[in-house]
């Protein structure tokens, strides 16, 4: 642990994303990381920790603009549901005037509904 550098920490960050990982993981293993140097400083193992204030180095990229269907896509996907797959139907409508995400659309439960 005494050999790990800052610039080592860095680069496994960035190795992560490059692998596919988001921001947000690549947070949390630098966190379970920096817990463990914690504890090996306060145990006198290591005398600084290598992954403090990963912010400065994880950077989030900005976002991509997200590409909203145009009206014309949008009565073109719900046409074609409701003539090859009705029975999804109901959930891409529900899916397209909620905005809700896959998850949420389906795990959502009659009770749910107001």
């Amino acid at each position: 642990m005494k050999e790990i550098t800052r610039t080592e920490i860095k680069e496994f960050a960035h190795g992560k994303i490059r692998q596919g990982l988001s921001n947000g993981s690549v947070r949390v293993l630098i966190t379970i990381l920096s817990s463990i140097f914690n504890h090996a400083r306060e145990d006198g193992i290591v005398s600084a920790n290598p992954t403090e204030i990963p912010g400065k180095y994880l950077k989030t990229p900005p976002k991509e603009k997200a590409d909203f269907l145009t009206p014309k896509e949008y009565d073109a996907l719900l046409t074609d549901a409701r003539k090859h797959n009705p029975r999804l139907y109901p959930l891409l409508l529900t899916g397209l005037r909620t905005g809700l995400r896959q998850g949420e659309l389906l795990a959502l439960q009659w009770q749910d509904i107001d």
